[in-house]
């Protein structure tokens, strides 16, 4: 810890006024739900029609204030008057009881969720308030009704946004319960859901959680380089945020609680220390914030080894004593809640942490950042607002000029290929999958090559994919001579390996020759469009020449957001061409393999073809 924790202002402070729990209800009183006497919303937000609430997982204040030459959107709040406020989370200082007290705006003995991991009582185990246990209800668990419940119930349309693993998680259903939930992995993919959610509805609230903030600072330290690079990627998005939103809706940015780093020299494995175990039949909480599980009679004991052991270095009370101070709340714990608390509970203030081996993960042991305790740098946490009609920056855009560019290369453009790659996102908030369907000469590889080279330069990414091309490996050309570099694709390519992999979130796919697709690869595609809103159009044949439709076309005709005709081919009678003719020999041929790379009669070598009226397929009359 190669900072100090900060001043304590004692766990009941975050239950006065300032706290995490009061946040939500107040965005929800501003957008004119009534929750009660107007006299107990100590934040007094302003009035709005529509709220964006972001919380970012693990953006403690005073980690943020130390980094605010980082975030220039969010220090624009730092510097306004009235618009930057320095609330407290709670204790435990932790993710779970953090997301109760936001959802519910009731303390911790309220709701219920009381820490990371708690007895389960009556059963001797420990459940993870993140993870949850299909066995334990979350309804049961926290039956207190959320605020997005009450806002949805008042005709405000609600969108919950984040990771597609939450959606019906136990800790979202226990704790953020209410409207609807939409999944997106990415930040900018969320920001774009976030933007079209609050746009759908004149009075609408949307809720975003980002958690790689949080991440960061576990896995490198949240003093590290990489901490600060995911601070700068998040105040870009935000800022991004702002300007897209309506006019009439205000941002607020919190977290849900703060961190510090401890180094591993300064960790106790209560599997190794026989003289803290002693008495202890489990260990909950967390490292920062241990919840002992007495054996019965040993509370004394245990109290006793525990405080002259971490000393100055922390507070140990009984339980009893920290509900009486508030630990939890003011006033008793919901009745079954109090036997999920802890017999003994650990608050380390000094660089300690307290591990055990013998029920920890080993990926948990071995993270520097961590929190739980009641240290300022634990439970200090920001509450920024961006008002109404002050959210966007309106200032006309000046926009550079953008050189030409080389057209085989599209997997990648830079800042210096592209000057607005970064800056301004024009595209659709939600990704499409289009299926632009033609015979034979009807200039799909040419229209494939104009949408890639118009979306790069409009500054996105993409991906280019076709299959037999008449170029050769590594090109998808035009019979108008156009060519662009592309990745070869066989009915082998895994699409989400291939492009989740290479291709961030609202970028785009080309996929030429997409008859050649498997039903399976279809089904990717559309999972990288759903997902990742990413834009991928597909062009292709949709039938052989044996006039069946291929079954990679047959897949995209059932699941495309749009399917396109192209340019009308006619038969050599002057009558709309209907079925891609193979001539053998002269002869028109209706039997034998789907796929026999070739081209229109006079085109090259290999199989020829020549598109042909249905009346003319019939007959065999090739012309």
């Amino acid at each position: 810890m190669s900072a100090t924790p900060g001043p304590l202002l004692g766990p009941a402070a975050a239950y006065d006024g300032l706290g995490l729990a009061n946040v939500l209800s107040s965005v929800v009183r501003s957008l004119g739900v009534d929750l009660g006497p107007a006299d107990v919303d100590p934040l007094q937000l302003p009035p709005a029609q529509r709220a964006v609430v972001v919380l970012v997982d693990g953006l403690g204040d005073e980690l943020l204030r130390a980094r605010s030459g980082h975030a220039p959107f969010l220090r624009r709040a730092l510097g306004t008057p009235g618009a930057a406020l320095r609330l407290q989370c709670g204790f435990p200082s932790t993710t779970a009881t953090s997301m109760g007290t936001f959802g519910t705006g009731l303390p911790p003995g309220a709701h219920g969720l009381v820490g990371y991991q708690v007895l389960i009582p009556g059963e001797e185990r420990l459940l993870n308030e993140l993870s949850w246990d299909a066995g334990v209800d979350p309804y049961a668990w926290q039956p207190s009704e959320t605020l997005f419940q009450r806002a949805a119930a008042a005709g405000v349309a609600v969108t919950r946004i984040g990771p597609h693993f939450f959606d019906g998680s136990g800790l979202t259903e226990a704790a953020l319960r209410g409207g609807s939930f939409q999944g997106a992995r990415d930040l900018d993919a969320r920001v774009d859901r976030a933007v079209a959610a609050v746009r759908s509805a004149r009075r609408s609230l949307v809720y975003l959680y980002w958690g790689d903030v949080d991440k960061a600072g576990h896995v490198f330290g949240c003093e590290s380089p990489e901490w600060t690079t995911e601070l700068e990627r998040v105040d870009a998005e935000l800022a991004r945020l702002a300007r897209l939103v309506p006019a009439d809706t205000a941002i607020y940015v919190t977290a849900d609680h703060g961190m510090v780093d401890v180094d591993h020299l300064h960790r106790i494995n209560l599997e190794h220390d026989a003289e803290l175990d002693a008495g202890v039949r489990l260990m909950g909480g967390e490292p920062r914030a241990p919840q002992l599980y007495v054996r019965p009679g040993a509370t004394a004991d245990v109290l006793a080894t525990w405080r002259e052991r971490i000393g100055d270095r922390g507070v140990v009370v009984a339980r009893e004593q920290a509900l009486d101070e508030g630990w939890f709340g003011r006033g008793a714990p919901r009745p079954a809640v109090v036997d999920r608390i802890g017999d003994v509970l650990v608050a380390l203030t000094g660089e300690l942490a307290i591990i055990d081996s013998r029920t920890m993960r080993p990926e948990l042991m071995a993270l520097l950042g961590l929190h739980g305790s009641i240290t300022e740098a634990e439970t200090a946490i920001p509450l920024l607002t961006f008002a109404p009609e002050t959210t966007r920056d309106r200032s006309p855009m000046s926009v550079p000029s953008v050189p030409g560019a080389d057209e085989g290369a599209w997997a990648h453009p830079s800042p210096d290929q592209n000057p607005l790659f970064g800056v301004c996102h024009l595209a659709p908030a939600i990704g499409r999958l289009r299926f632009h369907a033609g015979l034979m000469g009807a200039g799909k590889s040419a229209l494939a090559i104009q949408v890639g080279f118009h979306r790069r330069q409009a500054g996105r990414p993409g991906l280019v994919f076709t299959s037999a091309d008449r170029g050769g490996a590594g090109q998808l050309s035009s019979r108008l001579g156009l060519s662009v570099s592309a990745r070869h694709f066989d009915e082998s390519t895994d699409f989400v390996a291939t492009v989740g992999s290479d291709l961030p979130a609202r970028g785009f796919v080309i996929v030429d020759e997409a008859q050649f697709l498997t039903p399976e690869q279809v089904d990717q595609l559309a999972l990288l469009v759903d997902e990742l809103a990413i834009d991928v159009d597909c062009f292709g044949l949709l039938t052989a020449f044996d006039s069946h439709t291929f079954p990679g076309s047959q897949r995209l005709v059932e699941l495309c957001d749009e399917m396109l005709d192209l340019v009308e081919v006619l038969c050599w009678c002057g009558a709309p061409g209907r079925v891609n003719a193979r001539i053998e020999g002269g002869q028109v041929i209706r039997h034998g393999s789907q796929v026999a790379v070739g081209d229109l009669i006079g085109g090259g070598e290999g199989a020829t073809y020549r598109v042909l009226c249905r009346r003319h397929w019939r007959e065999g009359t090739p012309g």
